[in-house]
């Protein structure tokens, strides 16, 4: 009889307890027993009460005779616990730990730019704060540097930049689309020219000598792109940038003396204080 009763007991115990699991994408457990799964509903009864739930809330089901069926795939992997009023939410996706970026510029290698980005997501990956840099390994300046080359004999030296970038989805998925401020200075060299009239007697000769002379640009550019993830470590990004630079110094006046070479006699001198900068990107570089 003793027996019988712990037979019944261990019968009715496993009875109650042998039920379907459905884990939400909360991090919740439910036990119940499944009914019916649907297209969109997940019937189920539990404490004798019949319950309907919505399979987009749902990771998964365990059955009591141990199989699983997999409802959805979470992007995040979450810790529940019930004594807490909220759940610990950690990132499962690979792309989204990424924060550091370093890439190259092949655009620039047009202008013989070798020309370097990095770039650090801050911690709600909103917003990207970073660097810049080039090196110009051409011996004169080219089309490219359009206003530069309108000065005697000139050279682009390098260039330093900082940036920031604001992501106005987050940075997360494939793609993610960002508007940012560059500030970039552009260190160059030229001849400055000097003219001299020399009277000898009642001749006037003209002496035309040159010294060389560095200069610089100080440009503020707002910049629109996108920033694509090819896998896990690589990426390609895209920039278009548009904005402006003050002229100063030998720079400012060698130019204006230049652009006023070609004007028409009598017509009123140009002079520009400042003059438009466009940039152009597309970045090939990795993640770490």
């Amino acid at each position: 009889m003793r027996a019988f009763n712990i037979f019944l007991f261990l019968f009715i115990y496993f009875a109650f307890n042998a039920q379907d699991k459905i884990y939400f994408l909360n991090g919740s457990v439910k036990q119940v027993n499944v009914i019916e799964i649907s297209n969109d509903i997940i019937t189920a009864q539990s404490n004798g009460l019949e319950e309907n739930f919505n399979k987009q809330n749902v990771l998964l089901i365990e059955f009591k005779n141990g199989s699983i069926e997999l409802i959805n795939s979470p992007k995040e992997n979450i810790i529940y616990d019930p004594n807490l009023q909220s759940n610990t939410f950690v990132s499962s996706d690979p792309l989204s730990d990424k924060v550091n970026f370093v890439s190259f510029n092949s655009l620039a290698l047009y202008n013989a730019d070798v020309c370097v980005f990095y770039e650090h997501l801050t911690k709600n990956k909103l917003f990207g704060l970073g660097v810049m840099g080039a090196y110009n390994f051409n011996l004169k300046t080219t089309l490219p540097n359009l206003f530069l080359s309108n000065l005697h004999n000139a050279k682009k030296n390098y260039d330093l930049g900082a940036t920031i970038n604001f992501y106005p989805v987050e940075f997360a998925g494939e793609t993610s689309i960002y508007f940012g401020l560059m500030i970039k200075y552009t260190d160059f060299s030229f001849d400055k020219v000097k003219t001299d009239s020399i009277k000898n007697g009642s001749n006037t000769s003209i002496n035309i000598s040159y010294s060389r002379t560095n200069g610089s640009e100080l440009a503020t550019i707002f910049t629109a792109g996108t920033h694509t993830f090819l896998n896990d470590q690589f990426y390609l990004r895209t920039l278009v940038g548009i904005g402006a630079f003050k002229l100063n110094g030998d720079f400012k006046r060698e130019f204006n003396t230049a652009i006023n070479k070609n004007s028409k006699t009598g017509s009123p001198p140009l002079s520009y204080n400042f003059l438009p900068k466009i940039y152009l990107g597309i970045n090939i570089g990795f993640n770490f």
